[in-house]
């Protein structure tokens, strides 16, 4: 699981009930002090690695997304204070190589880079330390007209050469969407807003069924696909609307 810098619940809080292991993502303060005290929190806590998002230049999203109102446990930052921070105003609106570099620099664990979309991208948050490339377009609602992570992970995988792993996210709502991924070269594949409707509606029973789906719909893609296991999936089994 990866920890939310803007969760609703404070890094100490959340890292006292985690049975299993956890990243912590940062949104990058202008105040290079906040960051650095969170990122010590963190690793101090037992975080296993960062996620350096790089997609949010300092604002809440698209217009339609600013103008709803922020309320209950989604207004609530846990790690806003005198040491905590978090996105919005107080963020970062520029995160360049450079500022990758420090942070990689200043880091005690492996820093992945995610909100990556393009290869040149990709390449540049590698050539700065980057462990790792998170392909994502944060769920389609930072920006409009953005293009889906089916359309450029093949081409960012391809740029990466296996020089690091590249995992993706945003839009997977089933197991054939998570063979699609790996066969365009993922090495594994996230999930968001499934497993926050699933403990919405069903608590921790319905967070289980919906992983069980997952897995049993990558199973039954598997075998569908003439595939005994992840690693025979290949891109030529990805047929594209223009094929």
């Amino acid at each position: 699981m990866t920890y939310s810098h803007n969760a609703s619940i404070g890094v100490e809080q959340f890292a006292a009930a985690a049975a299993s292991p956890w990243w912590a993502q940062i949104y990058v303060q202008r105040d290079r002090v906040v960051t650095a005290d969170y990122m010590a929190r963190c690793a101090d806590l037992g975080a296993a690695a960062f996620v350096l998002t790089l997609d949010v230049p300092g604002t809440l999203a698209d217009t339609a997304f600013r103008r709803s109102p922020l309320t209950g446990a989604v207004a609530i930052r846990g790690n806003v204070g005198p040491t905590g921070g978090g996105s919005g105003a107080a963020a970062e609106s520029a995160i360049t190589p450079e500022v990758v570099a420090s942070l990689v620099q200043g880091s005690r664990l492996p820093v992945w880079a995610k909100g990556v979309m393009a290869p040149a991208d990709a390449l540049a948050a590698l050539d700065a330390g980057a462990a790792g490339i998170i392909v994502s377009n944060h769920g389609r609602r930072q920006l409009g007209g953005v293009a889906p992570v089916a359309d450029v992970l093949g081409g960012i995988t391809d740029a990466v050469a296996g020089r690091a792993p590249v995992l993706v996210d945003g839009g997977i709502r089933s197991g054939i969407d998570v063979v699609r991924a790996l066969a365009l070269g993922a090495s594994a594949v996230g999930i968001g807003r499934p497993v926050l409707w699933a403990l919405a509606a069903g608590g921790q029973a319905g967070l289980e069924a919906v992983l069980q789906a997952l897995t049993d719909e990558v199973a039954t893609a598997l075998a569908g696909l003439g595939a005994a296991r992840v690693a025979d999936v290949t891109r030529s089994m990805v047929r594209r609307a223009s094929d």
